[in-house]
């Protein structure tokens, strides 16, 4: 019983040694809100602040065939980013405002606009509803511009 009891142990003395350390990698997937399916080739800025440093600081990617850009961090973890997919062609229905970076890289995100305080003109299919985030992962939700969107945009100009 004893040597039971010191393998029980000396066990969770190693794998107390060899936790992972945490997450500080971000994943950020862009899908179209109607059916799920992933962008690749599209810029992606992640901007933060970090302490000591007043400038706002950017990370650029691009996404793959998966539609994901992957990020690493500096050593001081923000406490929170912005995510957005640059370029035209795409709205964003995702959030504008900063996300929790904990949140993110404990969980996980569907970063869903809502419509306060953002103006949200999306209509999620089930398909967003189902996905599945893993730690580290947000996901950016967008869709084509519509014909009277590209029209008005060009009013604008």
């Amino acid at each position: 019983m004893k040597a039971w009891l010191s393998l029980f142990l000396l066990v969770l003395i190693v794998s107390a040694q060899t936790s992972t350390p945490p997450v500080t990698e971000l994943r950020v997937r862009v899908v179209d809100v109607r059916d799920a399916h992933p962008y690749s080739s599209r810029t992606i800025l992640v901007q933060f602040h970090v302490p000591q440093t007043p400038e706002l600081q950017t990370l650029e990617g691009t996404t793959g065939a998966d539609g994901v850009a992957v990020f690493r961090f500096p050593e001081a973890v923000p406490k929170v980013i912005s995510t957005h997919v640059a370029g035209e062609g795409l709205y964003a229905c995702y959030r504008f405002y900063p996300i929790d970076t904990h949140q993110v890289l404990t969980d996980g995100i569907v970063a869903r606009c809502t419509t306060p305080p953002q103006g949200c003109a999306c209509k999620f299919s089930k398909r967003i509803d189902e996905i599945q985030t893993r730690p580290g992962e947000a996901v950016l939700p967008v869709r084509p511009f519509t014909k009277w969107e590209r029209i008005a945009g060009h009013l604008w100009e």
